[in-house]
């Protein structure tokens, strides 16, 4: 496999989304083969309950290697949790060149993902983003524009944000990962 196809596949990858954008993950290659290590030292906090975040997180991972690989003409093989010996050795995906491969229509969005960290806006939806909204959604979609409503999630948010910070680990945490600009 030549090396600037792998270089391609993994610098999509790097960029899957994660909780705090703290990056659960190592990578293992030998030749066509990426092996997915969670790295759990790297998101110890309380909302990453029994790394279930950062299994999300590994999911977008190995997704993004499939959808990378697909646009350089690679099929993607994905055993995953090959060792139970290592409950950390999350999967081993072998990328094999396939002339007859489809590349993945989501290819060209992955580049284009990153963490927003700005203020967000309080402004009320117009009723053409609202109309958007709800035709992406599917039938649980739910959106919430009952005054009453909203200030009881924000309620529950403001209580969230109270554990957050009277918890020494996660406020901690907060600070560590937290990029000043």
């Amino acid at each position: 496999m030549p090396e600037e196809d792998l270089k391609q596949i993994l610098e999509t990858a790097i960029r899957a989304p994660s909780g705090d954008n703290c990056q659960p993950w190592r990578f293992r290659v030998k030749e066509n083969v990426i092996e997915l290590f969670n790295q759990p030292e790297a998101d110890d906090t309380p909302y990453n309950f029994r790394q279930l975040g950062s299994m999300v997180s590994h999911g977008t991972v190995i997704e993004s290697i499939i959808i990378k690989a697909s646009t350089l003409g690679y099929r993607s093989e994905v055993i995953l949790f090959p060792s139970v010996e290592d409950q950390n050795f999350i999967a081993r995906i072998t990328l094999i060149k396939d002339q007859d491969i489809t590349p993945d229509s989501l290819s060209p969005f992955l580049s284009l993902r990153g963490t927003n960290r700005k203020p967000f806006k309080t402004d009320s939806l117009s009723p053409e983003e609202i109309r958007t909204l709800m035709s992406a959604g599917d039938s649980s979609f739910k959106l919430i524009t009952d005054e009453v409503k909203i200030k009881s999630l924000v309620k529950a948010a403001s209580a969230n944000e109270i554990l957050l910070f009277r918890n020494k680990k996660t406020h901690y945490h907060f600070f560590k990962i937290l990029r000043w600009t």
